[in-house]
């Protein structure tokens, strides 16, 4: 039977002392049995271990971190918290830090290379154990700050071309550009465009980019510089944006009908986002789709699947990819050695592509 010196959980903060108190052991067999040490009989540790729990007792994870130089936590930083697809890949970094007994710590930089360098030397100073960086520019000041990091850091489809003298997960971006393209092509499409975007994913746009011009090439089509529209390049300080997603649909909406004056009959989109636009731009200017035009997106993220018509695209497993970086960092944390990832995409067929119209 406890004693009315039980320390009230919720009021003061319960230590190791007020257990071996109250247990009538020592400082060191107490702590010993928090541990389940095989030093401390089973009897006795689940006897400490059951007051803990009715004290509310509650390790201090920042202590036992710096006595193991462990904080057994990862930095993530993301340009953006609006981009549907970084909610999937946080996920998988969640699912797979839980495996490894790993807490993720999330910084959004909104693209921002300022706030990019913030994001790090904050997570420095709280010592994390690793660092992943997603659709970074990796521009020289990060790049030397990443080098001169204790951490293990890792990139995830960094938006500058290497090499960075660090690893790498990305995606195969061309590969499945020309998926999407030859996808098009095999149901009948000859005039095909690519909406794309510029600024903060420069990188990954030149290869979705690269990925269909060389299925029209491979099909021996010449492609009209009509087909290809983008937003204006703007200044650098207009690239930051907190809400990019908003704004890939409203350039979609805005500049299909360019491409609808080119007399295309099918788009590739750099996103998801960026092909719903397109999308909505068909139907404003009262088009079908798949009808009259047909329209392929890149990343399926889960709304996709919704789009009325259902979105035909490009799958990146952004869940597994941060399950994948979270593996890698793991591995990197116990000195193991790690390769670049390059993983693949998946085409998936729904209901926004079709053969084009029958000319009239």
């Amino acid at each position: 039977m406890h004693t009315c010196a039980k320390v009230s959980a919720g009021t003061l903060s319960v230590s190791i002392k007020d257990i071996a108190r109250e247990a009538g052991l020592s400082h060191s067999t107490v702590s010993r049995a928090l541990r389940d040490s095989p030093l401390i009989s089973e009897e006795t540790r689940e006897r400490v271990q059951r007051l803990a729990r009715e004290l509310g007792y509650q390790p201090n994870a920042l202590a036992r971190g710096l006595r193991n130089q462990r904080t057994h936590t990862i930095g993530l930083i993301l340009s953006s918290i609006a981009d549907p697809y970084f909610g999937q890949l946080v996920r998988g970094f969640e699912l797979e830090a839980e495996r490894h007994d790993l807490t993720v710590v999330i910084y959004s930089s909104h693209g921002d290379p300022a706030r990019e360098l913030r994001a790090i030397d904050l997570f420095l100073s709280r010592q994390v154990d690793a660092l992943a960086i997603s659709t970074s520019r990796v521009t020289p000041e990060v790049k030397a700050r990443l080098l001169e990091a204790k951490p293990p850091t890792l990139l995830i489809n960094a938006e500058t071309e290497g090499p960075f003298g660090l690893p790498e997960i990305s995606v195969a971006n061309a590969a499945g550009s020309q998926a999407a393209t030859e996808h098009l092509l095999r149901l009948g499409h000859r005039r095909i465009a690519y909406l794309g975007i510029r600024g903060l994913r420069a990188r990954t746009d030149s290869e979705r980019e690269r990925g269909y011009r060389r299925a029209l090439e491979d099909a021996g089509i010449e492609i009209d510089p009509r087909w290809i529209a983008r937003r204006p390049e703007l200044p650098s300080d207009a690239l930051v944006s907190p809400e990019p997603q908003p704004v890939d649909v409203e350039d979609g909406r805005a500049l299909t009908p360019h491409l609808l004056a080119a007399g295309v009959t099918a788009i590739v989109g750099y996103n998801d986002m960026i092909a719903l636009g397109a999308i909505l731009a068909a139907r404003d200017a009262g088009l079908d789709v798949p009808g009259d035009l047909s329209v392929v997106g890149f990343d399926d993220i889960e709304l996709a699947q919704y789009l009325s018509p259902p979105l035909t695209t490009l799958r990146q497993d952004a869940c597994a990819i941060g399950q994948r970086a979270v593996a890698m960092l793991h591995d990197l944390r116990g000195q193991k050695p790690v390769d670049d990832v390059m993983l693949p995409t998946q085409l998936v067929v729904r209901g926004s592509s079709a053969p084009p119209p029958k000319r009239k």
